[in-house]
């Protein structure tokens, strides 16, 4: 695949709920920031791709995609005691897509992290059948070994990894992650621990973009496409580097 390179170009990206809508995407050139990050597409040509990389070219947490969304609903005092007393949330949201791209609605909570332990975020998806109305998550009687729930990007990992053995519940999968491949050399390792999720929608499909926020792949996002039957596929990945800072 061809690489690119993003960088001086503007948009205006607003997420109009999660459940129904996609990106909406235009150009803006006369409110371009006065410098904005390289992105280079190392891998990846589908349209999503290019979308994503411009957004991240300003705003590496992808805020701008996440806060003007409605869908989201904080869930803090419902769900904080799912965490275990050592490791708590920052912040726990929750909204109701099609996660998986099956055409049936699916409740996902993010928990984010800021911790010793962990930075980033995790995702737990409860396939199939979401109501808005139901009981949140930590109300229910889960049984998290269930195959309806989906715990992210812990079980990305290549090996097997029961919900209750990721990290944030145990530390005996500490180093559980997500393997992406390049074109050409080593595949980028994005650590549970370290890393940061963000889902969306675009052109009727769901996506994930991760972002690597550990030193060892710092500067490395990719875009992660769900499937049925907890499958995924990797989409695109990207390198940013950060603007240079301006000298007087």
């Amino acid at each position: 695949m061809k690489n690119a390179s993003i960088a001086g170009v503007a948009v205006l990206l607003a997420l109009a709920g999660l459940a129904g809508a996609d990106l909406a995407v235009a150009s803006d050139e006369a409110r371009a920031p006065d410098a904005v990050a390289k992105v280079d597409i190392i891998d990846g040509t589908a349209p999503v791709c290019r979308v994503v990389a411009t957004a991240l070219a300003g705003d590496a947490r992808l805020t701008i995609l996440r806060e003007p969304d409605p869908a989201w609903r904080d869930v803090w005092e419902n769900a904080a005691s799912l965490i275990p007393e050592w490791h708590r949330s920052t912040a726990i949201s929750e909204a109701e897509f099609d996660f998986d791209n099956d055409a049936i609605a699916d409740r996902v909570t993010r928990f984010e992290h800021w911790d010793s332990y962990q930075r980033g975020s995790d995702l737990m998806v409860r396939l199939g059948n979401a109501d808005r109305n139901a009981a949140p998550l930590a109300q229910e009687t889960a049984d998290f070994s269930n195959e309806r729930y989906w715990f992210l990007p812990c079980q990305w990992d290549r090996q097997p990894i029961a919900t209750m053995a990721c990290p944030g519940f145990t530390q005996d999968h500490d180093e559980a992650a997500l393997d992406v491949a390049t074109p050409q050399g080593p595949s980028v390792r994005f650590r549970a621990r370290y890393s940061d999720l963000v889902p969306l929608r675009y052109r009727a499909r769901s996506y994930v973009v991760v972002t690597a926020l550990d030193e060892t792949a710092a500067g490395f996002i990719a875009v992660i496409e769900p499937r049925p039957l907890k499958k995924f596929r990797p989409v695109c990945l990207f390198k940013r580097t950060e603007p240079e800072a301006a000298t007087d």
